[in-house]
């Protein structure tokens, strides 16, 4: 979606600086994202800075700012329509993610993420905030608007110069799903353990052994071992991967990290759903790339990490 290109364009014409204005807008977001991880209110000054440490631990965090990358921008939305959610402005929520999913289309995943929760805290007794549905249904519906506009997924010359093979409706990659999860586990799940130095709240024996089942057998059947592209290797981690182990281990290792971002996320929480419902839209993208996971972690570092201080603190507090 072109958003960022005609922004971009605003920018070089405004003040006829070529690309390096437009660099820099991006570097300028990156630094506004930053703080609002680092000065959300409610966090102590050490797990701000930690929660800082944890997103610029991402190297596509910094890749992506110093270039004329659009992900920045979408997760700039991405993290104003979710901290808008939350202070219960969700037809402002609404907005940010409609221009978050003019910037990537992969944006539509957080609204999405937000009915589902609704819905789902809904159906456990909870109450039914039909405002934040209504506003959230309206955000991802503007995907078809673009449908639309294009004519399809996207112009049509852009399809056939990039070969991208999901275009076609019926084609997916359930491997691709899997690699986002191995990626959350690794850019995410590992950093907050040893950032916060603790585990989250493990499912029991028997949910922690079916979680186990499902993700093994979806690896059997489906092993993210190589994009189906002219790129074969699927970011950074995957080509630290190939440097030291065999194809069987490397499978293994990935298996191991989707296995933990599933046990980190087991309970049906807002963070929950975002994860899914942004691995879920990953089996749609037509290359498994680390550089995707980018939107995703920036919310997690804003509201996951914060809840999970929280909750240590809770525990602490029972404990004494």
């Amino acid at each position: 979606t072109p958003l960022p290109f005609v922004v971009f364009g605003w920018i070089e014409h405004l003040f006829h600086a070529g690309i390096s204005a437009a660099r820099f807008f991006n570097l300028f977001l990156s630094f506004t994202i930053v703080c609002m991880i680092g000065l959300r209110k409610g966090r102590s000054t050490s797990s701000s800075v930690l929660s800082v440490i944890g997103i610029l631990s991402f190297p596509y965090f910094i890749g992506a700012s110093v270039h004329l990358y659009t992900d920045i921008i979408a997760a700039f939305f991405a993290v104003l329509g979710v901290a808008a959610h939350q202070r219960r402005s969700y037809y402002l929520a609404a907005a940010f993610f409609i221009l978050g999913i003019a910037c990537r289309q992969y944006i539509l995943a957080f609204p999405a993420a937000i009915v589902a929760h609704e819905v789902i805290h809904f159906c456990r007794g909870g109450e039914l905030r039909i405002a934040a549905v209504a506003a959230s249904c309206v955000a991802a519906s503007s995907i078809f608007g673009w449908y639309i506009f294009f004519g399809g997924p996207a112009p049509e010359p852009a399809i056939r110069a990039q070969a991208i093979v999901t275009a076609d409706m019926f084609r997916v990659f359930p491997d691709h799903s899997l690699y986002f999860l191995s990626t959350v586990g690794a850019y995410f799940v590992l950093p907050e353990a040893v950032l916060f130095r603790r585990l989250p709240s493990l499912p029991s024996q028997k949910q922690t052994l079916l979680i186990a089942v499902i993700v093994a057998a979806l690896f059997l059947f489906f092993p993210p071992l190589t994009n189906t592209s002219s790129f074969p290797t699927m970011g950074f981690m995957d080509k630290a991967a190939h440097l030291f182990l065999p194809d069987l281990i490397r499978l293994l290792l990935f298996f191991a990290l989707a296995l933990i971002t599933c046990i980190r996320f087991h309970c049906p929480s807002l963070t929950a759903f975002l994860v899914y419902l942004n691995a879920a839209i990953m089996i749609k993208a037509h290359l498994a790339w680390d550089k995707y996971t980018l939107p995703l972690l920036v919310v997690l570092w804003f509201v996951g990490s914060r809840n999970s201080v929280q909750a240590a603190q809770k525990a602490t507090h029972v404990g004494a």
